[in-house]
């Protein structure tokens, strides 16, 4: 009995022996240590759906900066600690305006952040220019998030109000001017938006397509009625002198012309007349007449 013994004793401190190497990692692995920093999560809301680039200021143990995804979610790795969450975002405010959470080895969220917007439109404004120079009477269009017209007072500002979050295009128009850009497109995000200045250049009157030629027979000094004229070259026509012998050619492109007066035993000086159309009307093209020789001279007034 007493061999038994003795090996059932030594067998025990052998066993023992073998767990105590086991839990002290001689073997089969060792004891895992805490992670040294959490996740502090949470979301920013509005009308029950998550509302994007929010700023969310961390301040406490830890600091930093966060911002929202499309989803309204925020997230940052920090130790164990007392850590306050502020939201911003231009034109909201927040409920809470902030909160205070507490991590101790383990992830902590926030409860939602709930958005209200400041205001439901807003203002976009702007200017136009003539060489640096305010430019007032320049008519504004805006179409899009909002629509309406302006005109630019004598500062050369504009401005639009009740414009909702969304894309505007503004147009400018003023007879003679063109504008640089033509239109722009303004982003308005939750605030009053503010358009780049639009800068007018001057545009020279359009040069007529056609023209007028004019002028006058005369007799002795008075005008002679019943004068046929003609115009022949790059256009061709005639017409007869009115009471105070005056005639006018108009729709008259450029061009070479030759105009003849022509009333029967009547000579004219000149003759006739040569000369060239060049994007300009052509006046005081006269004749004086001359009686045939011998023969009565009638008037007509």
């Amino acid at each position: 009995m007493g061999f038994e013994w003795k090996r059932y004793a030594a067998g025990a401190v052998l066993l023992g022996f073998a767990l105590f190497a086991s839990g002290c990692g001689g073997g089969g692995g060792g004891v895992s240590q805490a992670p040294s920093s959490f996740t502090l999560s949470g979301r920013t809301m509005f009308n029950g759906a998550g509302l994007a680039a929010v700023t969310v200021m961390v301040s406490g143990a830890g600091s930093g900066t966060l911002t929202t995804t499309a989803a309204g979610v925020f997230s940052t790795s920090q130790p164990n600690g007392s850590y306050t969450l502020t939201p911003s975002l231009p034109g909201y405010t927040f409920f809470p305006a902030s909160q205070t959470m507490a991590i101790a080895n383990g992830n902590a969220s926030v409860p939602d952040f709930t958005a209200t917007p400041v205001a439901s439109s807003f203002t976009v404004s702007g200017k136009a220019t003539l060489n640096g120079i305010n430019l007032p009477g320049v008519a504004v269009a805006l179409t899009g998030a909002g629509t309406g017209s302006a005109i630019t007072d004598t500062s050369g500002n504009y401005s639009f109000s009740g414009v909702h979050s969304g894309d505007c295009t503004i147009t400018p128009t003023l007879a003679g001017f063109s504008f640089n850009p033509l239109s722009q497109v303004v982003t308005v995000v939750n605030g009053n938006a503010s358009a780049p200045d639009f800068a007018a250049t001057s545009i020279p009157p359009a040069t007529p397509s056609t023209f007028t030629l004019s002028g006058a027979i005369t007799l002795n000094g008075a005008g002679l009625s019943g004068v046929t004229v003609s115009i022949t070259g790059a256009g061709v026509g005639s017409i007869a002198t009115g009471a105070n012998g005056a005639y006018s050619f108009v729709g008259v492109r450029n061009g070479n012309y030759v105009i003849t007066p022509s009333i029967p035993g009547y000579s004219f000086t000149p003759s006739s007349a040569t000369f060239s159309v060049h994007d300009a009307n052509i006046p005081g093209l006269n004749f004086s007449a001359a009686p045939p020789s011998g023969g009565s001279i009638v008037v007509s007034f």
